[in-house]
């Protein structure tokens, strides 16, 4: 019941930052379409929400509790990963410049909380816990892998870490399958990633794209750090201007990527308008 709770006070706000009804994108925007402050202000609210409503209201400091904070927290950073990089956005969304937010940083704390609840001791709570099928924070990372401009080596082993095993797992729980239209613009964003990944060290291997194997269990203590506590939610720039207004950057080649990703899922879903879908795709030919 408590599983359930927290997706009821999810589910609304997730929906509203990764996609646009049909029409909407010709209409006026709402402030939670059209304002980066607004959207980090609602996911603020459902911070304290799951807080207040939810967390608060659990008697005991057991593993139980340790698995609802862990799921809120997983929730949190996806609605992030929402607000930055939606499926679909409307023409007058503003964003954050990319030099002020760690994406790759978000997308990996997101799948590693969530392989840290893939253990033994939360085994109870698998079938909550799997349910919540996180391809579009893979999708981000791997839009962010493919980026040239990312550095930080260690965050950088990390998010091949965490993204190679959530590839292999998340494989399997597609429900089209590997074949479907979803799974392939991901495995593009895979090729396009390890080609980046060999560029950075010419001596790496082979680029090889991991296969359906068994699952891997993590300890829980590998992702209880004080690094898994959220950034501060607040406006990082000027929201009266316009991302498109930004002048071309390389730190947003990420933003490129993942429009690419984007129009490569609706040209694979019959050409579903995505809203505002206005920059070139840069994988072609792949």
């Amino acid at each position: 019941m408590i599983f359930y709770n927290i997706h009821c006070h999810s589910n609304g706000l997730l929906r509203e930052l990764n996609w646009i009804l049909p029409g909407e994108a010709e209409l006026p925007p709402t402030p939670m379409q059209s304002s980066w402050a607004v959207r980090q202000e609602a996911i603020a609210r459902l911070e304290r929400t799951f807080e207040e409503d939810v967390i608060s209201r659990i008697p005991d400091n057991g593993i139980f509790r340790f698995a609802c904070v862990s799921f809120t927290k997983v929730l949190l950073r996806c609605a992030q990963l929402y607000a930055v990089r939606p499926l679909q956005r409307h023409p007058a969304l503003t964003l954050p410049l990319p030099e002020h937010l760690n994406i790759l940083l978000l997308a990996v704390e997101a799948l590693e909380v969530k392989r840290g609840l893939l253990s033994e001791t939360t085994e109870p709570w698998h079938w909550v816990i799997k349910g919540f099928v996180d391809w579009h924070g893979l999708a981000v990372l791997l839009a962010e892998l493919c980026n040239p401009d990312q550095y930080d080596p260690q965050l950088l082993e990390r998010a091949w870490a965490v993204g190679l095993l959530s590839f292999n797992e998340l494989s399997g729980q597609i429900a089209e399958g590997t074949q479907g239209p979803l799974w392939k613009p991901i495995k593009k964003l895979m090729r396009v990633a390890q080609r980046k990944r060999q560029e950075r060290s010419p001596a790496a291997l082979p680029e090889i794209i991991p296969g359906p194997s068994d699952n891997f269990v993590d300890d829980l203590s590998t992702y209880t750090t004080s690094a898994m506590n959220l950034m501060p939610m607040h406006p990082v720039m000027d929201t009266n201007q316009s991302w498109n207004a930004v002048a071309p950057d390389p730190l947003q080649a990420s933003w490129f990527n993942w429009q690419s990703f984007t129009d490569d899922v609706a040209a694979l879903n019959n050409g579903y308008t995505w809203g505002a879908m206005d920059f070139d795709p840069v994988f072609e030919g792949l």
